[in-house]
């Protein structure tokens, strides 16, 4: 079994816990599910939109309710997003993000040819 990854939410957000949502938690982790199965794909067969299958999707791999995850910040988001969209054994800022810390810079990487792709240089 694959264990799961830890995410440490830059924006921590307040759950509402207990029978009758009485009592707050800070919320500043999650634990995600290693790799998007079609049951959690399955979560986002209902929603609305492109947003409301992100928040399904991540509420699926996390674990939490639609609506907790709804009060995640978009950096957030977007962040756990890129965990999913980057190759296995990929190198590099998306995999600072896994802990919660930003990137660092515009991402830049080779083409085929040698020449850097990605966001310019500012020295240009």
């Amino acid at each position: 079994m694959e264990s799961r990854i830890r995410y440490v939410l830059q924006h921590p957000i307040e759950q509402l816990v207990g029978p009758e949502g009485e009592e707050r938690h800070m919320l500043t982790e999650l634990s995600l599910a290693p790799r998007v199965k079609g049951k959690h794909m399955a979560r986002t067969d209902g929603a609305a939109g492109p947003t409301a299958q992100k928040i399904a999707l991540i509420a699926a791999l996390s674990g939490l309710s639609n609506r907790d995850a709804g009060e995640l910040d978009f950096d957030d988001i977007e962040a756990i997003e890129a965990l999913y969209n980057t190759p296995a054994d990929a190198t590099g800022p998306a995999a600072s993000t896994i802990a919660g810390a930003p990137a660092e810079g515009p991402l830049e990487s080779s083409h085929k040819d040698g020449q850097p792709t990605g966001a310019p240089s500012s020295a240009t």
